[in-house]
């Protein structure tokens, strides 16, 4: 509501007795230490206010509690008093008083703004600002429009001397930041330094603190943000009025990534055995990771594995074939972090080959990524190709099915993965596929002119049998070689519609895909299902579509401990029609110590037909394996950072790498904190009371090798 008076009267002398009459006692409450005018809880302690229309931010600290303020209306004229920023559940109202009999006040309702406008004589006023009901954390808004009277306070003066403007610096470096406060109201001033990187329109702070009058100096870290229109900005405050300077424009320019080099070595050896070669990084910037994929022919070579050499004795490494002729390698500092590639040269990792049918396979690189020690991709090239070449090739072919063996109960219409490996011969070798359901009295084919060695994805027939088989037939031309399995059971589904989860092993820190398959009779919109698993053993990470889903549109997140939720849809006219095969990798971060289990059970499943109807449907779970235990003790960062709104509320994040899966332990100055999370990264709150100068936050996780620990010190 708009207020109006007609003049009022100059305040008698009496009116500093007032607060006998109109202010009740407050008790002091250290957790509103962000009011800086008190005490202000009386006419006699008002806060003077010398400057018109300047906002001041205060608190109420108790529901008995009221703030008092006074100016000095220098002639008749207007005056406007205005209440703002109200937090939703309090009701504060202000008045302004000239003497007992002549005042005004405004009391809107709720959290409503306050307003008063009127006609005041030349003279000094005072305005209470008090809790009608309730009272927040948050702080209120008062602006006083006046005329102002002569003398009072003056604003700080701030000046910026360094950086004076023109300047370049290279981003990450350590700057000096000088500057001169100068003011006629005190000496000690709360002072902010601010960088800006788009010529003053928005700013960040680098840091706060209590400074004196006159010049000083601060050490500043440069952004690492390209510019030309990089900015210094110094406010001080002196407790009623803020001044501020800045410098003029500087450049920062950030540091290019130096020259980084991968290149392959060659190798050869008769028909059947193993060879090495070796992969070799020429850098010139410190690295942190590595991640390289390398292709060959897999009717010659067929990749074993690869092993850390050379410069790289204290990194992990895993490396596994991602499909047929592409194998990937993986370096990375997992139980030590300190560990990096400075710059140098020569070998990183060794590549083993075993050598499958004459002739010479050339290697080549694809989808390098190069890490620095913060996380950024490094430039890298990787155009080298290197060799590997087989001679003789007069041995006896020979094949070995290594999945499936025997003993297995598959589910009909699931996807069952079989993997060989066939060597030797004189030739070129190309491999079939094909199953039995009646103990090997007759056989259907699965598929033909596949490479020596590999992995194919078979969709299990839906029959019912315990004496299902799977024979591998490998010819170099000329002559045959042929492997089958013992004896297998499939079970047919009850039901019309099939979703299943995959098997996967992996050591402890891996992220690892699981297949999820869809084998349907009716056609498919939409697929959601939650994913129960052991949080102790694995996390969930994300869900990727991919196969007959590839086109689907995904959402996916962890719902609560040990449950993620995966939703699958077509967002245009496609849909999956009946079928067979995998729609999604549903990727899980591996935590769990040496050969931890855990159970990837779907549960809640729902499938939807085009017209939103509701399909059934059986779900199929699958597990995953952890095959090494942690390679150390967890890796526990802990940051920092108070909440711009009110410093003494921290915002704590936690990043554990390598850990048990469960939430870490964390204390603020010993009290614990409640963090939520999940897949290593863990956030939470703590409000420091007033009476502390200084808090330790701690955090620690143990797994099965350690304790890994972090702290940070906080200063108010």
């Amino acid at each position: 509501m708009k207020l109006s008076s007609p003049a009022l009267r100059r305040l008698p002398s009496w009116l500093v007795m007032m607060a006998v009459a109109v202010v009740s006692l407050v008790v002091a409450n250290p957790a509103w230490s962000q009011d800086s005018f008190e005490p202000n809880d009386t006419p006699a302690q008002a806060h003077q206010i010398t400057q018109s229309g300047v906002p001041i931010e205060s608190w109420i600290s108790s529901e008995s509690d009221s703030d008092w303020y006074v100016f000095e209306q220098a002639e008749q004229g207007a005056v406007r008093i205005q209440l703002t920023s109200l937090a939703p559940e309090v009701d504060y109202d202000v008045c302004v008083y000239a003497s007992a009999t002549d005042s005004l006040c405004s009391d809107n309702p709720d959290n409503d703004d306050e307003d008063i406008q009127a006609t005041a004589t030349a003279g000094v006023y005072y305005i209470q600002v008090y809790p009608w009901s309730g009272f927040s954390s948050d702080s209120y808004i008062l602006t006083v429009d006046f005329i102002a009277g002569s003398g009072g306070n003056e604003p700080p003066s701030v000046t910026v001397t360094s950086p004076a403007g023109g300047e370049s610096y290279t981003g990450g470096s350590t700057q000096s930041l000088s500057y001169v406060i100068s003011d006629n109201d005190g000496d000690s001033q709360s002072t902010t330094w601010e960088y800006s990187t788009n010529g003053g329109s928005s700013w960040t702070v680098i840091s706060s603190g209590t400074r004196s009058v006159g010049s000083h100096t601060e050490s500043w870290t440069v952004a690492n943000v390209e510019t030309s229109s990089g900015r210094i900005r110094v406010t001080a405050n002196d407790g009623q009025a803020s001044g501020s300077g800045q410098s003029n424009a500087f450049s920062i320019t950030v540091p290019q990534s130096g020259n980084n080099t991968l290149a392959l070595g060659a190798a050869s050896g008769e028909v059947g055995q193993t060879v090495t070669i070796n992969l070799d990084l020429d850098n010139e910037d410190t690295v942190k990771g590595l991640q390289v994929d390398v292709t060959f022919d897999a009717s010659k070579v067929a990749f074993t594995n690869a092993t850390t050499a050379g410069r790289t004795s204290q990194f992990d490494i895993s490396s596994n074939t991602v499909s047929t002729g592409r194998a990937r390698v993986v370096l990375f500092t997992e139980s030590t972090p300190s560990s990096v590639l400075s710059a140098g040269t020569g070998a990183v990792a060794q590549l083993s080959f075993s050598l499958v049918s004459s002739g010479t396979s050339t290697l080549n690189m694809s989808g390098a990524v190069l890490s620095s020690e913060t996380g950024t991709s490094l430039s890298v090239d990787a155009s080298d190709t290197g060799s590997v070449t087989a001679t003789g090739g007069g041995q006896d072919l020979a094949v070995s099915l290594v999945a499936p063996t025997g003993g297995e109960v598959l589910s009909g219409g699931s996807i069952q993965n079989v993997q060989w490996v066939a060597t030797g011969g004189s030739g070129s070798i190309t491999v079939e596929l094909e199953y039995s359901t009646n103990g090997g009295s007759s056989w259907n084919n699965i598929q033909n002119g596949l490479s020596s060695s590999g992995t194919y994805s078979w969709s299990v027939p839906s029959v019912s049998t315990n004496s299902a088989r799977v024979l591998v037939i490998a010819s170099d031309g000329s002559t045959t070689a042929q492997d089958e399995s013992s004896n297998f059971t499939i079970n047919t589904s009850s039901g019309g519609n099939v979703v299943s989860v995959g098997s996967v092993s992996g050591g402890n820190g891996e992220t690892v895909p699981l297949s999820l398959s869809v084998n349907n009779d009716d056609t498919v919109k939409a697929l959601q299902l939650d994913l129960d698993f052991d949080p102790a053993v694995v996390s969930f990470s994300s869900a990727v579509p991919t196969g007959r889903g590839a086109a689907m549109e995904a959402d996916a997140s962890t719902v609560s401990s040990g449950r993620a939720r995966v939703v699958l849809y077509f967002d245009d006219t496609q849909t999956l029609g009946a079928g067979n095969g995998t729609v999604a990798n549903l990727n899980f971060r591996l935590v769990g110590g040496l050969n931890a289990q855990s159970t990837i059970t779907p549960v809640n499943l729902v499938l939807s037909d085009p017209n939103a109807n509701s399909l059934a449907a059986t779900g199929q779970a699958g597990v995953a394996t952890v095959t090494s235990g942690p390679k150390g003790a967890p890796e526990v960062q802990v940051s920092v950072l108070k909440n711009p709104g009110s410093n003494r509320v921290l915002d704590i994040h936690v990043l554990v790498e390598g850990g048990s899966g469960s939430t870490p332990s964390v204390t603020v100055g010993g009290a614990a904190v409640t963090m939520a999370g999940a897949g290593g990264l863990f956030k939470g709150q703590f409000y420091v009371t007033s009476d502390v100068s200084s808090v330790t936050v701690s955090a620690s996780d143990t797994n099965g090798v350690g304790t890994g620990t972090d702290s940070k010190t906080v200063s108010f």
